[in-house]
């Protein structure tokens, strides 16, 4: 299973364009690989926002899909899942104009780039491999048990009960993995720019 943030052709596409503040009706349910890739990224649009993961792992061979939007209308997010054999990709670009900042700062035009955000919650399969590429955000996995790579540009990283390989950057941020039960401990390779690491078992 991949999770690509990129376009690709020949994909079909589902647009998820909730109401602000508010989770996209449903889950969306992906059939997938239990060894599958899950790859998050994040496009940019005309400005850029905050997205947020929190990947779960679960026992079923199904990818379950979730968002919530905050400080923008569906016109200004959208969200489009592109699934093929090879995996599925999520877009987030940005559209229209940043929310205007508060007070004085908003009459003179300017915006307020932190009251801009998109949280996506995943359930997938916990042998899958998930790599993140966020350029501003936050992401936390729980119980995955297979490779776990890339990072974020800004935002902490958060690792519970996982059990494979990790190899994760964040410029501006903490680490913090707390490794599964496993007679053999997997390879680890964590770093950031401004922030703190802490592993444990």
């Amino acid at each position: 299973m991949r999770f690509l943030i990129a376009t690709a052709a020949a994909m079909a596409i589902v647009a998820l364009a909730p109401a602000s503040g508010q989770a996209a009706p449903g889950p969306q349910i992906f059939n997938v690989s239990p060894t599958t890739t899950v790859e998050i990224g994040t496009t940019q649009g005309d400005y850029s926002g905050r997205i947020d993961v929190h990947l779960i792992a679960w026992d079923q061979p199904h990818v379950s899909l979730r968002r919530v939007l905050r400080g923008v209308t569906p016109d200004d997010v959208t969200t489009d899942v592109e699934q093929t054999a090879a995996g599925i990709s999520i877009h987030t670009p940005f559209r229209g104009r940043a929310p205007r900042a508060r007070g004085l700062l908003g009459l003179l035009g300017a915006t307020d780039w932190g009251r801009v955000s998109v949280s996506y919650e995943l359930y997938v399969p916990a042998k899958s491999h998930v790599a993140l590429h966020l350029a501003n955000g936050s992401a936390t996995v729980d119980g995955i048990l297979g490779a776990i790579d890339g990072g974020t540009s800004n935002g902490d990283l958060t690792l519970n009960a996982v059990g494979g390989p990790l190899d994760l950057t964040t410029s501006n941020g903490d680490i913090r993995a707390t490794l599964a039960a496993s007679e053999r401990a997997p390879s680890i390779h964590l770093g950031t720019s401004n922030g703190d690491i802490t592993v444990e078992r």
